[in-house]
């Protein structure tokens, strides 16, 4: 029955346009039928609790049944993040106001929670140019705006603006370290780390640097691409992949030409031990993917994601990592 209630949330939340233009590439690249391709991929929904997207992004057509087996699917995500995060709790990292407060320790820029008083916003963007707007919840950097002051007749203009857009959290921008601007400039480069703790300790068990090819933020949602960090030294071990199975591979990143592979990130130590301490502050939330900036003076906390990215977490080290899971499983 679960199966069947899985296979109907996909049918719901699947793009078909883009999944037949999918079965049309794997067709030409693969020399597979469409119809094949299509049958093997309601199979691998109902035996890995796999996505339609999954399928393609995991490149499942050109895997045997035993590589399948080791993805962590969509459905496995949803079932291991339910096991791991206690539902009541999970608020604390879906509401931007909430989770700013509760880490305020590993978080250094200047922000404002917008509430119907226009003073405390004027006051607070009287000496900035550009700010980040943020809703209040949303996920994979959907609905944020650079706001440009410079645009608006006023500062009550750019109220109304926020407030009709419910953009609740206004942030002073973010100055990455120098190498990581040298590498892409058109956005901050942040890490992705995933932890999960079991008996008060913490585990991390994937970490990547994301950056995008030209947007403002680095989502691989948003046309960004990711790097495998080895754990133990902070360096890039691997090319850096975006969420599209066709596209290329990028040792370098491909508007500086900066090399990506074996780039060392700056502050790792730090960054591990920031990240470490703050996953113990809300015990009842076992598992994280932690967003990390690197700036001049250190890491600096973004925000905290209970139901982390599981295509981030493998495509950039191409295989699957469910196995890494098992021991945390009680």
């Amino acid at each position: 029955m679960r199966r069947l209630l899985y296979f109907a949330y996909f049918i719901n939340n699947a793009n078909f346009r883009d999944i037949l233009s999918k079965i049309n590439l794997v067709n030409q690249k693969e020399d597979m039928s469409k119809l094949k391709i299509m049958l093997d991929m309601i199979y691998s929904s109902f035996k890995f609790k796999s996505s339609f997207e999954d399928y393609f992004e995991f490149e499942f057509y050109n895997k045997s049944i035993e590589e399948r087996n080791t993805y962590l699917t969509t459905g496995k995500a949803y079932e291991f993040h339910n096991l791991m995060n206690k539902k009541e709790k999970r608020y604390i990292f879906k509401e931007k106001n909430i989770f700013m407060k509760k880490f305020d320790k590993f978080i250094k820029r200047d922000y404002l929670f917008l509430k119907d008083n226009f003073d405390d916003f004027n006051s607070w963007v009287s000496d900035k140019n550009q700010f980040i707007a943020k809703p209040n919840e949303g996920a994979v950097g959907r609905g944020i705006e650079i706001v440009d002051i410079n645009k608006f007749e006023n500062n009550r203009e750019i109220f109304k603006f926020l407030k009709k857009n419910s953009l609740d959290l206004i942030e002073e921008l973010i100055e990455q370290k120098d190498e990581l601007n040298m590498i892409n400039p058109s956005s901050v480069n942040t890490l992705r780390i995933v932890t999960v703790t079991k008996d008060n300790n913490t585990d991390i068990v994937g970490a990547l640097l994301r950056m995008s090819k030209g947007n403002f933020v680095d989502n691989l949602a948003r046309g960004g691409v990711a790097a495998p960090i080895d754990i133990d030294y902070g360096k890039i071990m691997g090319a850096a992949v975006s969420k599209d199975p066709f596209d290329k591979e990028y040792i370098e990143h491909p508007l500086t030409n900066t090399k990506i592979l074996g780039f060392n990130i700056p502050y790792w130590q730090e960054t591990k031990e920031m990240i470490l301490e703050a996953s113990q502050i809300e015990k009842d939330i076992r598992t994280v993917g932690w967003d990390v900036a690197i700036t001049e003076n250190g890491p600096e906390l973004i925000e905290g994601n209970d139901n982390w990215d599981k295509t981030l977490w493998q495509i950039p080290y191409q295989k699957g990592k469910i196995n890494e899971l098992n021991k945390y499983i009680d």
